[in-house]
């Protein structure tokens, strides 16, 4: 059964908006490793149409409703609702709208770590990323309206969070999956301080099978339940050795850790000392040092 196309919001005419950065040029965002040089929202009809010669900078679009037709190595690809799709710099930005109109939002980046930023997020060309984040959008043009040095830096700031939506989401986990392993992380949050906590016993209280569980999880999160649950135990044994006086052994039995030895492994691996070491700050110290030095 096909799904119905949503079209784009009934207006008169196709409807642009943009901003571009004008504080102080490239200047604006020195030291930065992500820049954002313009942010827009368009509205557009059927005819839209655009063919542009190879462009400088990264350019991310995200389809808001309707569809658009992009262009890469002489393969033309849809952009649906919910899909986004990347142009990096040196290449044409060839662009068309489909039968129903198109409504995106784009935003562009001239920082010098762009590209190594967006395989850290772990974006791909192009995903199914689900409804586009336009209140976050929203705050990038916000501030990138203000022409001043802080206004730059904090579109750059709020432009993260449309790449970690966009990174997040696009592995893209099946219909349905994506409010399970939300139900999953809820699971593994209120039980990681039993040591005996597992994905089956998540799986069991959900009444799922293991397989369902840990592949909603993952595709949604970029890591499995066990490494989730690994981490918010750490998280919490280092908590409770910077806030309290408790024993070791008492930490890692309150933190879900099987033995005071293997909590012992673990922050070791994470800070490079001791729980004692660690509690004491020793682990501060040395990173300063290092820093310094």
């Amino acid at each position: 059964m096909m799904r119905e196309k949503r079209s784009v919001r009934p207006r008169g005419e196709e409807e642009r908006r943009l901003v571009f950065r004008v504080a102080g040029g490239e200047a604006a965002g020195r030291g930065l490793p992500l820049v954002v040089r313009s942010v827009g929202c368009y509205r557009v009809t059927r005819d839209f149409a655009e063919a542009h010669r190879p462009r400088w900078f990264t350019e991310l679009f995200w389809t808001v409703a309707g569809e658009g037709l992009w262009r890469i190595d002489g393969t033309t690809h849809r952009a649906r609702a919910g899909e986004f799709f990347i142009y990096r710099p040196g290449e044409p930005h060839d662009l068309a709208a489909g039968p129903a109109g198109w409504e995106y939002r784009w935003i562009t980046f001239d920082g010098r770590d762009t590209l190594r930023l967006l395989e850290m997020f772990g974006l791909p060309r192009s995903g199914r990323a689900g409804a586009c984040p336009e209140a976050e959008f929203d705050r990038v043009e916000a501030a990138l309206s203000r022409p001043t040095l802080e206004g730059v830096r904090e579109a750059s700031v709020a432009a993260y969070a449309i790449l970690a939506a966009a990174g997040r989401r696009s592995a893209g986990p099946r219909e349905g999956e994506a409010g399970g392993a939300e139900a999953v992380r809820h699971e593994l949050d209120a039980c990681y301080t039993d040591a005996d906590a597992g994905v089956e016993t998540v799986a069991a209280a959900l009444g799922q099978h293991r397989t369902t569980v840990l592949r909603a999880f993952t595709a949604a999160y970029g890591v499995t339940p066990s490494t989730y649950l690994a981490r918010r135990r750490l998280q919490h044994a280092l908590s409770l050795l910077r806030t309290t006086a408790m024993p070791v052994a008492e930490v890692a039995a309150a933190a879900g850790f099987r033995s005071p030895e293997y909590l012992a492994r673990v922050v070791r691996e994470e800070t490079g000392g001791s729980p004692r070491a660690f509690r004491a700050g020793a682990d501060e110290r040395e990173r300063r040092r290092r820093f310094v030095a």
